[in-house]
């Protein structure tokens, strides 16, 4: 992990271990074992495959993309998975209610236009403060938690973490180390992960970087509940979302 303080653009930063091992997880499958991965972006993206958008190395450190205008860039991890423990750092830059997100059990194929692909469970944040989850199945998007506020965003030019863990049918959306969203769907069984953005039609200011992405296979335990606030304004904001899968309402 690196400093949590300064942007993609500071020339001061330093390096920790990242480990995956927090909150009622069992010890997580090491790092090596071929069953996951470790990207920390020093200089290589190994294993990673870009579907829409150019995305680079910055600096032997980040993982980047300007985005794609009007539509969405992505890459995934050349490899299906069923269940997964798979968290992503970001920072973006530009605007305040474009969604970018973690894909999870995810069909690269592009379908339905804007650089979408044809499946997937999509996990996702604003700079303005909010998040939402979709599924796709088939090039149809379906809202399983419409656009909703949480405190556990770091809003505007911040880093944030975002960790999705997927059971069976249960998933877990975690902003910052904080469980945001619980929910059952058996739409997809398994796919590909991945990351991306969307951009508005004019993009010159656009820009999403990466630190690093992790994945283990999940392993079993206890799970924790969302807390009774997150859980009020979940329950209000519903699978009925203001806005798009795209973007987020713009906030007061």
């Amino acid at each position: 992990d690196r400093a949590s303080n300064g942007g993609p653009w500071s020339g001061t930063f330093f390096v920790t271990v990242h480990c995956g091992t927090d909150f009622f997880f069992l010890p997580l499958i090491s790092r090596a074992n071929a069953l996951g991965f470790e990207s920390q972006f020093q200089g290589t993206a190994p294993g990673w495959q870009v579907h829409a958008g150019e995305w680079w190395i910055e600096n032997d450190e980040w993982f980047t993309t300007n985005g794609v205008p009007d539509g969405w860039a992505s890459a995934s991890y050349e490899r299906d998975w069923t269940d997964v423990d798979y968290e992503v750092r970001f920072w973006r830059a530009g605007c305040d209610t474009c969604a970018n997100h973690l894909l999870v059990r995810g069909t690269p194929a592009e379908s339905g236009g804007g650089s979408l692909w044809d499946s997937y469970y999509a996990f996702q944040y604003s700079r303005s403060g909010t998040y939402s989850v979709w599924k796709r199945v088939g090039g149809v998007s379906t809202p399983l938690q419409g656009w909703t506020p949480s405190t556990a965003i770091l809003q505007g030019s911040l880093w944030n973490s975002l960790r999705v863990v997927v059971q069976g049918p249960f998933l877990y959306f975690y902003i910052n180390g904080t469980l945001v969203w619980v929910g059952s769907d058996s739409s997809l069984t398994s796919g590909r992960v991945g990351m991306g953005m969307h951009s508005p039609e004019s993009a010159a200011a656009e820009r999403l970087w990466v630190d690093w992405a992790t994945l283990s296979p999940s392993a079993s335990g206890d799970l924790p509940e969302v807390s009774a606030e997150q859980q009020a304004l979940n329950d209000a904001a519903g699978d009925q979302s203001q806005g798009s899968e795209a973007r987020a309402p713009d906030r007061e």
